[in-house]
């Protein structure tokens, strides 16, 4: 393996290059995953003043942003939760169940919500094409 010491002295560390590439590449693969998690969220944010009539449905508009921000609050307030439970679940019985679980709920949750219909047709346009 290939080591070389910081500043020569006798005491102290020396470097293990090949553990170092190791770490930076596992500090890149987390940042990319962050920044994905992070994109979900701002993506929420730009667009919600376009789907929020979609997915809370009322005539009155302020209500139905004031409903897109509550569910944006919701996820922030809920993140740390999440992240400790996880994080006590990767700890004390493996890094790999606990991403399972948490991959899994992910999919449960966007399988058991059905996407409304008006999501699918304009509003301009009639819902009977006859």
């Amino acid at each position: 393996m290939t080591s070389a010491t910081l500043s020569g002295q006798p005491g102290e560390e020396q470097l293990d290059f090949a553990d170092m590439r190791r770490r930076i590449r596992a500090i890149f693969i987390g940042s990319i995953g962050n920044l994905v998690e992070w994109y979900d969220f701002y993506a929420y944010a730009a667009f919600a003043l376009y789907f929020a009539g979609a997915f809370f449905p009322n005539s009155n508009p302020v209500v139905q942003q004031l409903n897109a921000a509550l569910l944006f609050a919701a996820g922030f307030l809920v993140r740390p939760l999440g992240g400790w439970l996880f994080g006590y679940l990767a700890d004390h019985h493996g890094r790999r169940g606990a991403l399972m679980l948490s991959v899994s709920l992910m999919c449960f949750g966007s399988r058991r919500r059905p996407m409304p219909q008006s999501v699918f047709t304009h509003p301009s346009r009639s819902r009977s094409l006859a």
